[in-house]
């Protein structure tokens, strides 16, 4: 690949990066530079950059023969906005900016459902039909209480979630807590007792999750009887760390 440091690349035609071969993968690297010139950047290569990228103007991407990619581990800003300006016109399949700093997620619940019966004090993922809010970047919303990370790379993320729920039973202690990939995080445990199946609970959950390409966070959650815990309201967030 190459570094560059402080410099201009204004590529009015095509900026081809390749490997040993024309099928070979290969990075385009941008470091931290002082800030006065922006980047123009044409070709197939991926741009990755580790360090803040400063630009006085919008960085902007066209693209060539095959989807350029933009993915970042730390902020993108412009000398005369707060926010970056990132510009990718249509190319060969539309291609794809994906950086930390654009990937958010919104799930909420749609239609309440009555959660398995698990046994008691024993984990499992709560029922209902979960959509999307708003989001973008690269995570994806099931409809059965599910958020996954489609990311390629490595990502620490927040998650925060309201629910309100009621359960079968009388003077029942409810656990809720967030789950990655089936496996329930004690971090993010919450409890709180239930005295008549006709009181509404409702408890707030965070945590902090480092997420790979298809990792996943759910809700569970737990109750001291054989009974069924019912979510009645939801809404969970991933925001980047």
């Amino acid at each position: 690949g190459y570094i560059f440091d402080g410099a201009t690349i204004d590529a009015y035609g095509s900026l081809m990066i390749h490997g040993t071969d024309a099928t070979d993968e290969s990075d385009f690297l941008l470091l931290k530079h002082d800030g006065t010139d922006g980047y123009i950047y044409s070709g197939v290569g991926d741009i990755v950059f580790y360090n803040d990228i400063k630009a006085t103007g919008p960085i902007k991407i066209r693209e060539q023969e095959e989807p350029a990619f933009l993915d970042g581990y730390s902020q993108l800003w412009t000398d005369n906005d707060e926010h970056s300006s990132l510009i990718l016109t249509d190319g060969y399949d539309g291609g794809v900016i994906h950086y930390l700093a654009s990937n958010y997620v919104e799930m909420f619940l749609t239609v309440s459902a009555a959660s398995e019966n698990h046994g008691s004090n024993t984990y499992g993922k709560m029922g209902g039909t979960t959509g999307a809010g708003i989001f973008h970047g690269n995570f994806t919303v099931g409809s059965g209480n599910r958020i996954t990370w489609t990311g390629k790379r490595l990502s620490n993320f927040m998650f925060t979630c309201a629910v309100s729920f009621t359960t079968d039973g009388t003077t029942q202690n409810v656990t809720l807590a967030l789950a990655k990939n089936g496996v329930v995080a004690e971090k993010t445990e919450i409890e709180r007792n239930i005295s008549t199946g006709a009181d509404v609970g409702a408890m707030y959950l965070q945590g902090a999750f480092t997420l790979d390409t298809d990792d996943y966070v759910e809700l569970y959650g737990k109750i001291d009887a054989s009974n069924a815990i019912t979510i009645t309201k939801m809404n969970m967030i991933a925001s980047p760390l």
